[in-house]
């Protein structure tokens, strides 16, 4: 029904066509070919090259060149992808929700958004601004060190004493300035006494250790990874990371199972009344 036909995968390069049938009318490109490509500097270098016509997710300091190009026609705008520091909640120390609360109040995201410019925008929802239902989530975790050590010393861990080392997975390439964030993300948690050391991996190594598995824990305590969709519908997001049956541990990627976040789901998907959803 869409705009365009799929016609093969090649590699990483996924080839369409255009559909006659559109019901909005044949598009005026004949084809279009969708190249992945999970290094930065490749992206922007085939962009000016002219190999590449159209391209997303610059680094900030590439955007900040390419709008002084005439020849190049850029666009900034929210997208539908929220990116999230993932706790692995199947396995210790998050498995304890008063750790997880203490680890989102010793992060500053004024200083995530410092590093990434225009290549973020502060979220209180586990949806973008573009989804259907978002709304500022009372209560949202702000930056708070007496928080998180109130929290710490009530899940019998006082200043971080106990904790085990904590990994932290995250990429570079893909991503505006994950290395950069994580870099501070892991600094403001050791100084609230959590033991955080970060991976930093091409994607195709982090996506390799990014989902639940059958077959055994998932690997690292904490990764950082984005999620979208082409939809409005949030369930889409919501339901792959957060519903006990989405992925064979619980939740794709942390691995939750939670009675109380399925029977919310679930009766969302059902209900017919927007308001009430």
């Amino acid at each position: 029904t869409g705009a365009f036909k799929f016609v093969k995968q090649e590699g990483d390069t996924t080839h369409l066509v255009a559909n006659d049938k559109y019901f909005g009318g044949r598009p005026k490109l004949d084809q279009v070919e969708f190249k992945y490509v999970s290094d930065a500097t490749a992206r922007i270098l085939g962009l000016m090259s002219g190999d590449i016509d159209l391209l997303q997710r610059l680094e900030p300091e590439q955007y900040a060149t390419v709008k002084k190009n005439k020849a190049v026609y850029s666009w900034e705008a929210l997208s539908t992808e929220n990116k999230y520091l993932h706790f692995r909640c199947n396995k210790p120390p998050f498995d304890n929700p008063l750790v997880r609360q203490a680890a989102a109040h010793a992060i500053d995201r004024s200083q995530i958004l410092a590093v990434m410019d225009v290549a973020g925008a502060a979220n209180n929802d586990y949806i973008s601004k573009l989804k259907f239902g978002y709304e500022d989530v009372p209560g949202y975790p702000e930056y708070s060190p007496e928080k998180c050590q109130q929290l710490l010393a009530k899940a019998g861990f006082p200043k971080g004493q106990g904790l085990p080392p904590l990994e932290y997975l995250t990429s570079t390439g893909f991503y505006p300035k994950t290395k950069e964030y994580g870099e501070v993300i892991t600094s403001l948690m050791n100084e609230q006494g959590f033991n955080v050391k970060l991976t930093v991996m091409d994607p195709a190594a982090w996506e390799g250790r990014l989902y639940q598995t059958a077959d055994k824990v998932a690997d690292g305590h904490m990764i950082d990874c984005g999620w979208m969709s082409g939809s409005p519908e949030p369930d889409i997001v919501l339901r792959a990371l957060f519903h006990s049956k989405a992925g064979p541990g619980g939740g794709l990627i942390n691995g939750i199972k939670d009675k109380d976040i399925d029977v919310a789901l679930d009766k969302e998907r059902g209900e017919g009344d927007p308001a009430k959803r």
